[in-house]
Parts: structure tokens; sequence; C-alpha cells
């Protein structure tokens, strides 16, 4: 939608809602779901996060897609901290949408510490698109959190090779340098351009 690419959001959300006025509630369509998909999209960027869910809810009810299971679930995980529910959302999404379901429910179990479980699920994602800096990233602080700290240099060092000017790889792996003792090559990564940390 043009006025949410512009951050006309209290704009975007009348205009989205007088969509939904003039499709019928009984109609089962790609349209009138994705419209209350548009719309918890909205309230997100608004900040009216509990309003974006009933959103949300209403699209799964309307048609239970792995398009607003996916939806659902970001929003529980990342705007109301709600990982385990956020789970449940990515499981159903996962059938549509494997690639980017499966990385984001591997870093919801990150965040609840469950570190096998958010292995298994990068493993997956890889499988299926195995270039992308990212998941190497991810993984890392996977296997960092697992204390196999080589392991997370690798994959940390791939994520450098593949983003080179990124500089939270520089700063995951500076991380990991230092968990292990490594002080020279922790000072190296901490001296890049962009480094995040202070």
């Amino acid at each position: 939608m043009v006025l949410q690419e512009l951050e006309q959001y209290e704009e975007a959300l009348i205009a989205i809602d007088k969509s939904i006025e003039y499709i019928s509630s009984e109609s089962k369509s790609r349209f009138y779901f994705q419209t209350y998909n548009q719309r918890g999209k909205i309230l997100e960027d608004l900040g009216r996060y509990s309003e974006a869910k009933e959103a949300h809810d209403r699209s799964i009810e309307i048609y239970p897609s792995g398009f607003s299971y996916f939806n659902r679930g970001y929003l529980l995980f990342l705007k109301l901290n709600q990982p385990q529910e956020a789970i449940k959302d990515f499981d159903k999404a996962i059938e549509s949408d494997k690639i980017l379901a499966y990385a984001l429910r591997a870093s919801a179990y990150l965040t609840l510490n469950n570190y096998e479980a958010a292995l298994a699920d990068m493993n997956k994602s890889l499988e299926f698109q195995p270039g992308e800096a990212y998941r190497y990233g991810l993984r890392g602080m996977i296997y960092r959190g697992m204390k196999n700290y080589s392991q997370a240099l690798v994959d940390q060092t791939k994520a450098i090779e593949l983003e080179p000017n990124n500089a939270e790889h520089y700063d995951a792996r500076h991380y990991t340098h230092w968990f292990m003792g490594n002080i020279p090559e922790a000072s190296a990564d901490k001296a890049k351009p962009g480094f995040l940390t202070n």
C-alpha cells in the first residue's frame, strides 16, 4: 500500500478499513483475508500490537493460510514477546514457506535457550537456502549459545565472507573470540569499520 510506504499510517488504516467495509463478511476470497493481513501490518507500524493481533486472528479465521500464520507469528515473537505462541504459528507457516519459517522458529527457540531445537531448524533452513549470510550468522549465535565456539566461528566467518560490509557479523565473531580467550582476534574484529559494540 502506497500510503504505508510513505509512512502515512493513519491514512492507510482509514483506507484499508474502507476496503473491508465493501467486502462481504461471508467472503472467503484471497483478497478479503489479505486485507485483514494488511490491516494488521499497518497497526503494527502504528505500535498498536494488540489490535494488530486481532486483525491477524481475523485473517486466519477467514482463511488459515501459511502467510497469515507467519504474520501473526512474527508479531507474537518480535513485538509481543510471546515466543512459545509464535512457535505454534511458525509450525503452521512452515507448510507454505519452509525457508523463512524455519529460520524464524529457530530464532524463537534461541530466545528460549532451546539450542538443540534452534539448531535443527537452522540446519533445515540452510538446506533450502545455503547462500544467505543471515542464516549462517544466526546459526553461529546458536552454536555460541551451545558453547560450541569453534563451530560458531566457522559460521560467523562464513557470514562475513558473504556480507563483508555487515558490522553485525564482525560484532558476533568478536564476542565468540572473546569467549574463547582469543583477545588479538577479538580486537581485530572490534577494529572493523562500523563495529557496533562500544
